[in-house]
């Protein structure tokens, strides 16, 4: 690169400092309010769809009038004797709500998890924290993350946590550990403890569960399995993990579309900026230009010059809005934004944005941004250039 161009672009960038201010700062806030929803849903997404990949294969529930009741576990006996399946497991766990006015929809849900103490769990991380806090958790103790622990310590909690069971009786469980393990939504709503605690809390009759999970390691015969369980007991609901992926897709295809209103206003306001960048030259930058070449400059270098110049103006507003995206979302934690993706009306405890970048959608914005804006710009300056000098300073 020729240095005096270089040295040229930069010093013209600093002589309209106003104007490109102006241009810089308004492709920032459309880009970094782009750039921004993007983050987040991709944080979002990946967190559900990471704890949907974690199920196994089939879940049965048993069905009464149309209301999820406790299943028995004898069923399991029969449902294993179907081929093509590896294992079949109890699951006790339900919705605990912790109602506070500290906190901002009056309370939150935690998700009560109750592991058995002598077999693997369905979960390969449920697995891991139930074999490394063995003692604790055969202690009645709690296992909860670090976002959830903050939740509680509103109600005024520190070294114990007061349930209530459904007909009204107290109980105190023990804090055992604040583990690292669990992340994303796990560390702000799960609530650890053992099996039979955790029918206490939740009210579930002994030799009962909530539902019973199916591990099948051929992906083909799912949909076999799934309709001789309901044929077996035709009082269940059989969900699949292909189910319930889809309908966490459907709940992200309907809030993508409060996504889409901003990504139409950002695009909007972007264009906008774009446009009356592209539409006309001024007279200065038209009399700057035949000044050049009325000089001996040639049309190339003018281009190349003009080019300098408005790729570092809206490359460096791309890179600025990224970065200023990076610290809203993952530092910030994503303030308004969050709520258009993942509702605080659904009592959800509080949570910290995972970094997850989808690299290839970040880079195809920044490459569609660079080639519109430099497109549209650099047509009017090779229009004014090819233009005779003595016409121009007229």
């Amino acid at each position: 690169m020729n240095l005096k161009l270089l040295n040229y672009s930069l010093t013209s960038i600093l002589r309209k400092k106003n104007k490109n201010l102006i241009l810089f700062f308004g492709l920032l806030f459309s880009l970094t309010l782009l750039i921004s929803s993007l983050f987040t849903s991709f944080s979002i997404k990946s967190m559900v769809l990471s704890d949907i990949s974690s199920l196994p294969e089939i879940t049965v529930q048993k069905v009464l009038g149309g209301r999820t009741e406790q299943i028995e576990i004898d069923r399991i006996y029969e449902i294993q004797k179907i081929r093509g399946i590896s294992s079949v497991k109890e699951r006790v766990w339900g919705y605990y709500f912790f109602p506070h006015r500290r906190l901002s929809n009056g309370g939150v849900n935690f998700s009560i998890v109750g592991v058995d103490l002598y077999l693997d769990e369905y979960n390969q991380t449920l697995t891991n924290l139930t074999q490394k806090y063995h003692d604790i958790l055969n202690s009645d103790k709690l296992l909860l993350g670090k976002e959830a622990m903050e939740t509680i310590k509103l109600g005024y909690f520190e070294d114990f946590f007061d349930f209530y069971t459904p007909d009204g009786k107290k109980t105190r469980v023990p804090i055992g550990e604040v583990v690292e393990e669990l992340v994303g939504f796990e560390a702000s709503s799960t609530l650890i403890v053992s099996q039979d605690l955790g029918r206490e809390i939740l009210g579930l009759n002994d030799g009962y569960a909530t539902d019973i999970v199916v591990k099948v390691p051929n992906d083909a015969e799912i949909d076999n399995i799934k309709d001789q369980i309901i044929r077996l007991y035709p009082d269940t609901r059989v969900i699949t993990k292909d189910d319930i992926h889809s309908a966490y897709n459907a709940m992200f295809d309907f809030k993508g579309g409060f996504f889409l209103a901003l990504f139409v206003i950002s695009s909007f306001a972007l264009f906008l900026l774009i446009f009356e960048k592209s539409s006309g030259l001024g007279e200065l930058e038209k009399r700057e230009i035949a000044t050049l070449r009325a000089i001996g400059w040639r049309i190339n270098d003018i281009i190349k010059v003009k080019f300098i110049e408005h790729f570092i103006l809206v490359f460096s507003a791309t890179i600025s809005s990224i970065i200023a995206s990076y610290i809203i979302v993952f530092i910030f934690d994503a303030p308004l934004i969050k709520e258009i993706f993942f509702s605080s009306n659904e009592a959800s405890p509080p949570f910290t944005m995972i970094p997850n970048i989808e690299l290839l959608s970040i880079l195809g914005i920044i490459a569609i941004t660079l080639i519109l804006y430099l497109a549209l710009v650099l047509i009017p300056i090779w229009k004014s250039a090819i233009i005779d000098p003595s016409e121009s300073l007229k």
